[in-house]
């Protein structure tokens, strides 16, 4: 991902400057033991009714999760777990495991005892690096120390 600065010099002359980072090529290479390449893929590790909270909203309390695990596998689905995901979206959902459409973010401030000091809107900065006023050199050098 590229981003811009702007930059000008002492005798007002200004440019905006695209800088990224740089790639390297990784020095470990996964392969199997037949020494052919391997590739990241995404699985699905479960449905949401087989989670802790989905089985505590269908059975209620711990002893008729761990029964229902016994008789029957209620915490897998064995024709879910294990797919491979192509195209994947976030979600947001409610406490009953249902799609939300509509959500506002809220940054909640605790005190060092652990109790809540605030609760607010999230805060968000916006960068300065591209503005119409370019940035500046003051003219000091800085040695560069490792």
């Amino acid at each position: 991902m590229s981003r811009y600065i702007n930059l000008a010099d002492e005798k007002g002359r200004n440019a905006e400057v695209i800088f990224s980072g740089i790639t390297k090529k990784p020095l470990v290479k996964m392969v199997t033991p037949d020494g052919k390449d391997t590739h990241t893929q995404r699985v699905l590790k479960g449905k949401a009714e087989n989670s802790c909270e989905g089985l505590m909203l269908q059975f209620k309390d711990d002893e008729h999760i761990a029964e229902a695990i016994i008789k029957n596998d209620a915490d897998i689905d064995l024709e879910m777990t294990g797919r491979f995901l192509e195209e994947t979206n976030k979600i947001y959902i409610d406490k009953h495991l249902k799609p939300v459409n509509k959500i506002s973010k809220k940054e909640i401030v605790y005190n060092p005892d652990g109790t809540q000091k605030e609760e607010r809107a999230v805060k968000e900065t916006i960068a300065n690096i591209l503005s119409e006023n370019p940035v500046k050199s003051n003219g000091k050098l800085f040695a560069k120390k490792r």
